[in-house]
């Protein structure tokens, strides 16, 4: 997958961002790994805000889905961010709707939030992430970290999703 600077610099990046952007050096298409290469991890996954957005929420269904073993760990019988994740994927290959893919994420959502089971933080974060992938928030990296997983855990599904050039 490619994209351009000129592609990149439309989604507003910050002036940090835009000094390492600039490192880029390029007026023509570029591989998403030569961005992580040269650029660092957390600017790389910023810049996927300029893919497909199914493609964009099927990288951070596999994100969610490295915490949730966490939150599975603590509540086994909740299977609804495990459904959201499979929802995402389900979604991506037309098997299933955006409206059923967004009722996946709701639950999910009450399921991260939900009082009833007194989840912890860590817990909690694991199924947010899962909920949050849908909507291709930046806040599903920062819940998978706050849950557990670390940088070099999410370089390697970057690497997995965006390393053949």
């Amino acid at each position: 997958m490619k994209t351009t600077l000129k592609e990149i610099l439309k989604h507003n990046p910050s002036e940090q961002l835009k000094q390492h952007l600039s490192l880029l050096k390029t007026t023509t298409y570029i591989d998403f790994m030569t961005i992580y290469e040269i650029i660092g991890i957390k600017d790389a996954i910023w810049c996927l805000r300029v893919l497909d957005y199914k493609d964009y929420c099927l990288f951070l269904a596999d994100v969610a889905e490295s915490v949730l073993p966490i939150f599975e760990a603590e509540y086994p019988d909740i299977k609804e961010p495990r459904k959201a994740i499979d929802g995402i994927r389900a979604w991506h290959c037309g098997d299933i709707d955006t409206k059923e893919l967004r009722i996946l994420a709701d639950v999910a959502l009450d399921a991260a939030f939900d009082d009833n089971y007194g989840y912890g933080y860590t817990a909690g974060a694991a199924a947010y992430a899962a909920a949050a992938a849908y909507v291709g928030a930046v806040g599903t990296v920062g819940a998978a970290i706050c849950a557990g997983a670390d940088w070099e855990k999410i370089e390697e599904l970057f690497i997995k999703h965006f390393g053949d050039r």
